[in-house]
C-alpha cells in the first residue's frame, strides 16, 4: 500500500487537484491593472470598505466605471460600501468594451462582512441573469462577531451576454425565496472591491460564487447499504441533480455496525462509481480500537483491510463522528487520524471529525480541535436548523472561523460537512416573517453552506426516526419500485426539502466545461432565470477509481416568484442524437421525469415553463 505523507501538500480536493486549480483561479494571480475594470482598493488581509460611502438610498444606484479606475484611491463619490435591500437594492455598473473578450469574463467581489440571514447577490449582464451568488455571513443586530467571514466570490459571464460599446452589470440584493419585506433590512453585505477580468483562455467551469459539491447519505434505515439502497441509487441520484459530476455521498462503513453493510458494501460503492460520485467513508470506532488513546494492532489491521477492500472507491475518510456526543477523547481521535493519514491510499483525503461542538467537552475548544485538524486535509462540522450561525459554542460556521482565525479570504483548507439540514421541528427565524417557516429554515441553512462550504452533505435522503424527521424522501413501502419514491412534505403549503435541494444542486453543483447558450425571443429584462449547461466529459477521472462521465447536463433554474416561459438554445459538444432523462417538478419520481431524445445540429432548442422556484435538469448522452 502506498505510504502517505500527510499535512505536507496543498489539498485542492473536489475532483482532483488539477481540476480545481483550473476551476477556481487564484484571485491574486491577476494584477489590478490587467483587468477590464476595478471598483475600490484591493486591501491587504481582510480588506476594508472604508474608502466607500455608506449605503445610498437609491434604487438603482448608478455607478459609471471611472476612467481613472486603475489609479483611483478615493471611491466615496462613486459607490456605496455594499448593498442593502432596504436602501440600495440594485446597483447598475456601466462600462464600455472596445471588443467582446473571446472567452468571456470573470466578475469578482470580495465580501468582508455579511448578515447571517444569508443574502443573495443577483448578477445580470445587459439584462440577462448570469448568477445568484450565495453570500455567507454571521452579522446580526446586537451580536458581537469575533471573526467575520471574508471571501472573494467569482462568477463566469459568457461572451454571449456582453457587447461592444456600453454594457450594464446589474447587482441586486435578493432576499430568500418567497420571504417578506421584513427580511430586507437583513439582506446586506459590505465589500472590499469589485472587478471584471477578461479570460485569456476558455473557462473550464461556469464559476458561480464558489466551486461547490452537494450530496447526502442514501441508505435503508440508518446504515443499510443493501440491495434495497442499491436499487434506488440511479433514480435518486439523478432526481436530486447530483449525479455524473463528482458530487459526494457519505457512506458510513462504521466498524460497530458491520452486519448492516458488509454483504453489499462493494456493490454499493460500484453503483456510486457508475454515476461518477465521490465517497466520504468513516470506518474505525475510535473508542473501540484506541481505548487508551493508542490505536491497537487490531485497529491498524482493520483499517488496512478496509483500504485493501474499498480504498479505490473512497475519496475522503472521516476520522470520527461527533466525538463530544459519543464520548471519544482527543487522544483517541489523534490516534485514528494519524494512522488514517499515514496508511490511506495517496488519493484519499482525510476529513476532520464531524464536530458537534458539545458544550463542556474537548471538541467545544477550538485549540483542542485544531490538534486533530492538523492531521487532516479538510475540516468538518455538523449543523442543523439555525445552528450554523449559533453563538459559540455550537455554531459550525463561527466555530470553524475560531479554529482558523484570522480569515483573510476563505478558509485555509476545504470544508466537507458530513451532516447538515433540518428536521420537521425546525422553523425559520420568526423575526424574518417567512410564510413558509419550515421550508425557509432548510433553504437558509443550505444556502449558507453554499456560501462557505466546499462539500455539503444533507444528513440523510431516507431516515427511519419519527422523532427527528430529516429526510428528503419518504421511506418507500417497496424499494424495488424507485419510480414510486415520493418527496417528503412538511405540509401542502410549503416547498419541500427536495425542491430546495434540487434548485441548489442545479445552480451550483454540476460541473464541467460550460456549453454556449442563448435565450430565444425577447425575454423580460433582469428576470431571475439562470441556465447552467456543462459537458462533464471534460472533467478528469475521480481520484482512485478514475471514474469519468460522458454526460451533458443542462439545468434551468427559476429563482423568481413568478412562472417563467423559457426558450433557450444550447450548443452541444457534437451534432447527432442525444438521449436521456428530463427531471422537473413533481413529487413522485416517476411523474417528475420523462425520457428525452434531442437532435443536435449541434444546437438544440429547449422550450420550458418553470413555476416559481423550479429547477429543470436534462441528463443527456450520445445515442
Amino acid at each position: 500500500m502506498a505510504a502517505r505523507i500527510f499535512n505536507r501538500r496543498t489539498v485542492l480536493g473536489g475532483i482532483g487537484g488539477a481540476a480545481l486549480v483550473s476551476a477556481l483561479p487564484a484571485t491574486g494571480a491577476y494584477a489590478a491593472d490587467t483587468g477590464l475594470w476595478r471598483l475600490g482598493n484591493i486591501g491587504a488581509g481582510a480588506g476594508s470598505s472604508s474608502e466607500f460611502r455608506d449605503y445610498a438610498a437609491a434604487n438603482p444606484e448608478v455607478v459609471p466605471v471611472p476612467a481613472d479606475w486603475a489609479t483611483r484611491t478615493v471611491w466615496n463619490d462613486v459607490l456605496s460600501k455594499g448593498l442593502k435591500a432596504s436602501l440600495n437594492r440594485t446597483m447598475d455598473i456601466t462600462y464600455s468594451l472596445g471588443s467582446v473578450p473571446a472567452n468571456g469574463v470573470r466578475f469578482e467581489v470580495k465580501v468582508i462582512k455579511a448578515d447571517r440571514a444569508i443574502p443573495q447577490l443577483g448578477v445580470y449582464s445587459n439584462g440577462t441573469m448570469v448568477g445568484m451568488i450565495q453570500i455567507a455571513g454571521l452579522d446580526a443586530p446586537g451580536v458581537t462577531i469575533p471573526h467575520q467571514y471574508v471571501k472573494t466570490y467569482q462568477l463566469y459571464i459568457p461572451k454571449e451576454f456582453l457587447k461592444t460599446g456600453g454594457n450594464v452589470l446589474r447587482l441586486e440584493a435578493v432576499r430568500s425565496f418567497r420571504s417578506s419585506a421584513t427580511e430586507d433590512a437583513r439582506c446586506s453585505w459590505e465589500w472590499d472591491h469589485l472587478r471584471m477580468i477578461a479570460l485569456g483562455s476558455p473557462a473550464p467551469e461556469p464559476w458561480h460564487g464558489r466551486y461547490t459539491h452537494l450530496g447526502t447519505a442514501i441508505m435503508e434505515g440508518h446504515f443499510g447499504y443493501n440491495a434495497n439502497a442499491i436499487s434506488v441509487l440511479p433514480d435518486v441520484l439523478e432526481w436530486l441533480g447530483i449525479a455524473h459530476s463528482g458530487n459526494v455521498v457519505r457512506a458510513g462503513f462504521w466498524s460497530d455496525v458491520e452486519p448492516e453493510w458488509t454483504a453489499h458494501g462493494a456493490a454499493y460503492l460500484n453503483e456510486l462509481k457508475a454515476h461518477t460520485m465521490q465517497v466520504v467513508a468513516n470506518h474505525l470506532n475510535a473508542r473501540q480500537y484506541a481505548p487508551g488513546g493508542t490505536l491497537t494492532q487490531a485497529g491498524k489491521d482493520k483499517l488496512d483491510q478496509f483500504w485493501a477492500t474499498y480504498g479505490a472507491n473512497v475519496q475522503f475518510y472521516e476520522v470520527d463522528n461527533e466525538p463530544g456526543i459519543f464520548g471519544s477523547t482527543k487522544e483517541q481521535d489523534l490516534a485514528v487520524g494519524a494512522y488514517a493519514a499515514a496508511s490511506a491510499p495517496s488519493h484519499v483525503r482525510i476529513v476532520a471529525p464531524g464536530w458537534a461542538y458539545k458544550a463542556g467537552t474537548w471538541e467545544a475548544n477550538a485549540s483542542e480541535r485544531r490538534e486533530v485538524e492538523d492531521l487532516c486535509d479538510l475540516t468538518n462540522g455538523h449543523s442543523y436548523g439555525p445552528t450554523y450561525s449559533s453563538a459559540s459554542p455550537g455554531g459550525s460556521f463561527g466555530e470553524t472561523l475560531l479554529t482558523y482565525a484570522p480569515i483573510t479570504d476563505g478558509l485555509p483548507k476545504q470544508m466537507l460537512v458530513t451532516e447538515t439540514g433540518t428536521t420537521d421541528a425546525h422553523v425559520d427565524n420568526a423575526n424574518l416573517a417567512h410564510p413558509e417557516p419550515k421550508a425557509a429554515a432548510f433553504d437558509r441553512i443550505m444556502r449558507a453552506h453554499v456560501g462557505f462550504v466546499d462539500h455539503i452533505l444533507q444528513h440523510a435522503a431516507f431516515f427511519r426516526d419519527t422523532n427527528n424527521i430529516y429526510q428528503l424522501f419518504e421511506v418507500p413501502a417497496d424499494w424495488t419500485q424507485p419510480e414510486d419514491i415520493t418527496g417528503h412534505r412538511f405540509d401542502a403549503t410549503q416547498q419541500t426539502r427536495l425542491e430546495i435541494f434540487r434548485r441548489l444542486a442545479a445552480a451550483y453543483a454540476t460541473h464541467g466545461a460550460p456549453l454556449t447558450y442563448v435565450y430565444l425571443g425577447s425575454p423580460a429584462a433582469n428576470r431571475k432565470v439562470y441556465t447552467r449547461a456543462v459537458n462533464t466529459a471534460t472533467l478528469p477521472g475521480l481520484p482512485g477509481n478514475n471514474a469519468k462521465s460522458n454526460k451533458v447536463l443542462i439545468n434551468v433554474v427559476n429563482f423568481g416568484h413568478t412562472q417563467e416561459a423559457v426558450a433557450v438554445r444550447v450548443t452541444m459538444p457534437s451534432s447527432g442524437t442525444w438521449t436521456g432523462r428530463r427531471f422537473g417538478r413533481g413529487n413522485v419520481c416517476g411523474s417528475a421525469q420523462a425520457p428525452v431524445t434531442l437532435t443536435a445540429s449541434p444546437t438544440v432548442d429547449l422550450n420550458l415553463t418553470l413555476v416559481a422556484g423550479e429547477a429543470v435538469q436534462y441528463i443527456l448522452g450520445r445515442a
